[in-house]
């Protein structure tokens, strides 16, 4: 008997601005190395939209990898001064995941120390 594996959800991402500052990227899917520079690049959309909040809801996640991780942690270590970073998820393994690099504390941006 032939098992056939159910096919990955698709990678969806939408950035959006809500109100005055704070800047939503919005993830859905599997999120792993073939959709890392995606979510890089939208990630980095954020980061130059955000005035005040940058939000990564990751509600929609079904699954994700060290790779989409990275790109986080990178995204949180290039918050301009002053603005503040959220990760939102309802999956326990990935809050887990999460929790492991260290983004599950809210992170705000700092002057760089002269």
């Amino acid at each position: 008997m032939l098992k056939m594996r159910a096919c990955e959800p698709e990678m969806h991402i939408r950035v959006s601005m809500e109100g005055e500052g704070t800047c939503v990227v919005h993830c859905s899917g599997d999120v792993d190395i073939e959709g890392a520079p995606e979510l890089h690049a939208a990630l980095e959309l954020g980061l130059r939209e955000a005035r005040q909040k940058l939000i990564l809801d990751l509600r929609d996640v079904s699954s994700m990898d060290s790779a989409a991780v990275g790109e986080i942690v990178k995204a949180r270590n290039h918050l301009a001064n002053g603005v503040a970073m959220s990760v939102c998820t309802g999956n326990a393994r990935l809050r887990m995941l999460l929790e492991m690099a260290g983004l599950t504390r809210r992170s705000t941006g700092q002057a760089p120390a002269v």
